[in-house]
């Protein structure tokens, strides 16, 4: 795949495509001059427009990697309730009170 040329550079820099801008011009330098859609004039350094296109550089697709096998699903551990018979009400239980 080829290099982005300077004004898709630009353009990406300014955040725009490089159909709208009004002007492009490449100066001696190696630097760009944009006039955006808004009509701001904008100049962007060989160092600006080269960390941009390291940025625009697609990248490696990872590898797939394969799933970890499943565990079966352990059972559930349910405690079984615990339910409490009422009192029987005794004689003792008077004398109590």
């Amino acid at each position: 795949m080829a290099d982005k040329s300077n004004k898709e550079v630009a353009a990406a820099l300014y955040g725009c495509d490089q159909e709208e801008l009004i002007k492009f011009r490449e100066c001696e330098n190696g630097s760009v001059v944009i006039i955006a859609p808004t009509g701001q004039k904008f100049t962007y350094s060989v160092e600006q427009l080269e960390a941009k296109r390291e940025k625009m550089k697609p990248k490696p697709k990872p590898r797939a990697r394969r799933a970890p096998a499943k565990k079966p699903a352990a059972k559930p551990k349910a405690k079984p309730k615990v339910v409490q018979k009422p009192r029987a009400f005794s004689s003792n239980d008077e004398k109590k009170h």
